[in-house]
């Protein structure tokens, strides 16, 4: 028998070499692939209840105890016939199997079927200095940490003086805390770690004030909304929308914070005369609303009579004095009655009231106040007459003529 092997015969043996190559190399890799597969069954076992979590719970043949559950905070579910049941941390089939059990004392054989219809926890907003602020579902057993790792703190965020708030206002449970987050972050300080709760606010300073925005609206000439510094006040914002203009009522601004919480009026020229007093020229929060609301009349008063420039002029934005007036009307002229001065004005009733004043008296004239609406009126006078010589001359001719008559 010949053993050599023709061309012929070596090139069919090198075709079946090749399919067994690949067909092991299949082999290995579906092998490879079924050893890493991930089984859902046992992913989704790993899911456990928690607070506020709700499951629909379907008992055969028992319409009434079947329907949706939520844990509560003690970590129960309350059923009907068998009261409180212990849920929370187990799975879903661990849940199924605890009501089974407890169904069992009642029922024989109970076939329970159990869904996850929520995975529940707690809610808690993270707002400041993170990237990403806002609400977030936290597992009941949270604490700040975990809150904070999840937002991220930004570069300028003063972790040294946290506000974390729990409970509702008005509660007895309300209360408002500095945590020193950056100890817990150097020193692993439990304290500075609290848990977190259902509802909890969490604050984070900025170490530098950021800008803030406000609205000025009503009588200023350029009304709208302004981004203004930290700790801008009241004055500010006035200034940055052009002042108030001459229809303003000086008497009736106000602040309105942006939830309407808080609304002040505002001493307009009391704020104008200490800009650096807060008590007057409050600092602004973040939203607040200035509304300057019109006069109900002209702002502005009338000189009249004997001035160098008598009509009507626009109120300045701090008060007047009868000074300032008579100043800007150009002083009095010549021969100009001070003494006689009179102020007509409407009192706050609608009465008009007719006041007379000696203005030629400097200090009268610095303390007189000068409301809205009044008319300010100085007699001119006249000056006095001078006789001319020719008739000087001929009224003594003629009292000389009536003598030698």
């Amino acid at each position: 028998m010949n053993s050599v092997l023709s061309i012929g015969d070596r090139g069919v043996v090198r075709q079946i070499h090749t399919i067994i190559r690949l067909t092991l190399t299949a082999m290995i890799a579906v092998a490879i692939l079924c050893a890493f597969q991930v089984r859902p069954a046992a992913a989704d076992a790993r899911v456990v209840l928690d607070s506020n979590s709700q499951i629909n719970v379907t008992v055969a043949d028992e319409p009434d105890i079947s329907g949706l559950y939520t844990v509560d905070q003690n970590g129960t579910i309350s059923m009907l016939y068998i009261r409180q049941v212990y849920v929370k941390g187990l799975t879903i089939e661990e849940a199924r199997d605890t009501i089974a059990k407890k169904l069992a004392t009642m029922y024989r054989d109970p076939q329970v079927v159990v869904r996850m219809a929520s995975l529940g926890g707690i809610g808690v907003i993270v707002s400041g200095a993170v990237t990403s602020p806002g609400e977030r579902a936290m597992r009941s057993d949270s604490h700040l940490n975990d809150a904070l790792q999840l937002a991220g703190p930004t570069e300028d965020a003063d972790l040294s003086a946290v506000r974390m708030t729990s409970g509702m206002p008005g509660e007895a449970d309300h209360i408002t805390r500095s945590i020193d987050y950056a100890a817990f972050l150097g020193q692993q300080i439990d304290a500075d770690n609290p848990p977190l709760h259902d509802g909890d606010v969490i604050f984070v300073r900025h170490r530098t004030s950021p800008p803030i925005q406000v609205n000025v609206r009503g009588e200023v000439p350029h009304p709208g909304r302004f981004t203004m510094p930290a700790k801008a006040t009241f004055v500010d914002a006035i200034q940055q929308a052009g002042g108030l203009t001459v229809d303003a009522d000086r008497a009736g601004v106000t602040i309105e914070s942006y939830d309407g919480t808080r609304n002040n009026a505002i001493d307009y020229f009391a704020a104008m005369r200490n800009p650096d007093d807060t008590m007057v020229d409050p600092i602004l929060q973040p939203g607040d609303t200035i509304t300057v609301r019109p006069a109900d009349r002209p702002y502005q008063y009338t000189v009249t009579g004997g001035v160098l420039r008598p009509g009507a002029y626009p109120y300045a934005n701090t008060p007047l004095t009868l000074a300032d007036v008579l100043g800007a009307a150009g002083g009095p002229a010549d021969h100009a009655k001070l003494k006689n001065t009179t102020i007509v004005r409407t009192d706050a009733s609608g009465r008009i009231v007719k006041l007379s004043i000696d203005a030629s008296d400097p200090v009268v004239q610095k303390s007189t106040r000068v409301l809205v609406g009044d008319n300010i009126n100085i007699p001119p006078g006249s000056a006095p007459q001078r006789l001319d010589p020719l008739q000087f001359v001929g009224l003594g001719l003629t009292s000389l003529f009536g003598i030698f008559r």
